[in-house]
């Protein structure tokens, strides 16, 4: 290509075309590849405009409306923050697992509210996580309320989760949800003569059917294992998720 270069302003049309011709698939393979590093290059600019116009809201709140249709969305689970109470069709096994669970716990009074939160837009809550030496941004799937005040924030993932190895991009965001939490609870605890917010516990959560009922188990970051089936029953570095009702504050 280097000797292209050099010669082509010497050549007229005519010399274009025979060289083309002799050397189709030579140019073709140097074609395709400046098509691919072009793209790859188009990507990474777009990736890095992004996440320049990344903004942080501190003061962040579940948004006072959002926009609904018949077609795209149904009537949910009670305990939806929502008014009327309704939830997007296209949502994963997981999370209807999960809403099933948050239902029956909503019935039996040990939470108060539960919201499905959105994704890539400002008005949705978003959090900041590390992975492959970037800053990526996740959406919890779901906020609850529990009967004792505590906000609880967390992704829904399905059990033997492709992403959930040891290292992978699922313990990356629990381990930024975590800490997310953390941070959100040591400035609620700074000064005392403020208005508190609530106690925000946040994590990855897995749920399952077992004898009959859903059980949900959150994940530790800290000491992270494969959400598989055995690892869940033996609750090896998953944990279950057992809320406290109002007289256990």
């Amino acid at each position: 290509m280097n000797w292209v270069r050099r010669h082509r302003q010497d050549w007229n049309p005519e010399h274009i075309q025979h060289f083309v011709l002799r050397n189709q698939d030579l140019v073709s393979g140097a074609i395709a590849i400046a098509c691919t590093n072009c793209a790859a290059n188009e990507d990474a600019q777009s990736i890095a405009a992004a996440r320049a116009r990344r903004r942080s809201n501190e003061e962040w709140e579940v948004p006072l409306s959002d926009l609904v249709s018949d077609e795209t969305h149904e009537t949910s689970a009670e305990g939806n923050l929502l008014e009327p109470a309704v939830i997007e069709k296209a949502r994963s096994g997981p999370e209807r697992r999960f809403e099933a669970w948050v239902a029956s716990e909503y019935a039996a009074k040990r939470v108060v509210w539960w919201w499905k939160n959105g994704v890539r837009d400002e008005k949705y809550l978003g959090v900041e996580y590390e992975f492959g030496g970037q800053v990526e941004r996740t959406y919890p799937d779901f906020l609850m309320m529990d009967s004792s005040s505590v906000l609880w924030v967390l992704e829904i993932k399905d059990v033997d989760d492709p992403d959930g190895a040891t290292s992978g991009e699922t313990n990356a965001k629990a381990v930024g949800l975590a800490k997310w939490a953390a941070e959100h609870n040591k400035f609620r605890a700074a000064d005392p003569k403020l208005l508190k917010s609530p106690e925000v516990k946040a994590g990855v959560v897995i749920v399952q059917q077992e004898g009959g009922a859903m059980v949900a188990r959150i994940g530790d970051p800290a000491s992270w294992v494969q959400p598989t089936r055995v690892n869940l029953a033996d609750e090896t570095g998953w944990s279950l998720l057992a809320l406290k009702d109002s007289n256990s504050r």
